[in-house]
């Protein structure tokens, strides 16, 4: 039975309206719960060895009198409903517990995702990155995984720490904002923190990160170094902002690749040793390109078709 059928029976019970059929269904429901709760008490104390005491119906507190199965319904269902929460997670609900959904979540190159998770996280995904996480959470931590690059704002839970798996790294926090970057073709993986304490582990090592500092992981040496950082700039890709910093053309490309959706083409393989500074804020690619020949004086860049683009001529710092 349902616990609103359950109700349903007992308030009929105590204003003396139940029929014949509902008392033969009441009274069945009393013997069924009794001898649930024996046989699991039967079985704790086989696990642990223990003699199984004596049954006393006193304990509950109830008198004899000729309406006793009816009391012993009584206690039972206030016993059940006072002990729902326990009783239900306990026994009813640890297995569906097992079956909950796995959810993943893909933002496609050229394309940026954001998710709120069913604790509050927010979780900002970056183009051609992939997390998977549960409809739920349940149990003593929340754990993700995730492919790429994401951004995330932890919902405080001192009780329930969040984990994220991502290659051969797993950081824990309880409640900050950081930036995970683990594209499976990157030599590292870099975990930058906003604010807040965030834990980072591999199998050799771990390290604790504050604000403002950062945690590279060698995928070779699996060596991790802690280090500062000093500008947001880590984190501006999710407001639709993406920042050059020294960077080698080839790091550039692959960045603007992921984040236009595009394949980039290079006549001269020189022009990857190339470094560029600069900020672009939700800017659209043609933008971009005419920014970049702009700086670099003597390189071209040509449609091949839609989706592929050419570099071509020289690029010096």
């Amino acid at each position: 039975m349902t616990e609103k059928q359950i109700k349903r029976l007992m308030k009929k019970y105590l204003e003396g309206k139940l029929t014949k059929s509902e008392e033969m269904l009441l009274e069945g429901f009393d013997s069924t719960l009794l001898k649930e709760n024996l046989e699991r008490r039967q079985k704790l104390r086989s696990d642990d060895n223990l003699p199984d005491p004596p049954v006393r119906f006193s304990n509950l507190g109830l008198k004899p009198t000729n309406r006793l199965p009816w009391l012993s319904v009584a206690a039972a269902i206030i016993l059940l409903i006072g002990m729902g929460a326990v009783f239900y997670n306990t026994w009813w609900q640890q297995p569906a517990s097992l079956e909950i959904t796995q959810i993943v979540k893909t933002a496609e190159r050229g394309k940026r995702l954001t998710l709120q998770l069913s604790d509050g996280t927010r979780v900002y995904l970056n183009s051609g990155s992939s997390i998977e996480f549960p409809q739920r959470f349940v149990g003593q931590t929340r754990e993700v995984r995730l492919e790429g690059e994401a951004f995330f704002e932890v919902a405080k839970d001192p009780t329930s720490p969040f984990i994220i798996h991502s290659n051969d790294i797993q950081t824990t926090v309880l409640g900050t904002s950081f930036n995970v970057n683990s594209y499976q073709e990157n030599a590292q993986i870099k975990i930058s923190v906003k604010s807040g304490k965030v834990k980072v582990d591999s199998k050799e090592h771990g390290v604790i990160l504050g604000a403002h500092q950062q945690a590279v992981f060698d995928k070779k040496t699996k060596n991790i170094q802690k280090q500062a950082i000093s500008s947001d700039g880590l984190f501006a890709w999710k407001d639709g902002v993406i920042e050059f910093r020294d960077q080698q053309m080839d790091q550039v490309i692959t960045t603007l690749e992921r984040w236009y959706g595009v394949e980039f083409i290079l006549e001269n393989q020189l022009i990857k040793n190339c470094h560029l500074t600069a900020t672009y804020k939700n800017e659209p690619l043609g933008a971009v390109l005419e920014s970049i020949i702009y700086t670099k004086k003597g390189l071209r860049y040509q449609y091949v078709n839609e989706h592929e683009i050419l570099l071509s001529g020289s690029c010096t710092d």
